[in-house]
């Protein structure tokens, strides 16, 4: 799970597909997701791993 305060990221899949986030938002992100972020603008955030 992520909330981002600040900034704006886009995120990659393994399968190429992009989607992306910014200030305000709450994610939540599958157990094993491999993917890659692109920083966009610099990134603060409030996070937690695991269940």
């Amino acid at each position: 799970m992520c909330y981002f305060l600040e900034g704006e990221v886009e995120v990659t899949g393994k399968d190429g597909a992009k989607t992306s986030f910014g200030k305000g938002d709450f994610v939540t992100f599958p157990v094993g997701l491999s993917c890659v972020w692109n920083i966009k603008k610099p990134v603060k955030k409030h996070y937690k791993f695991g269940g």
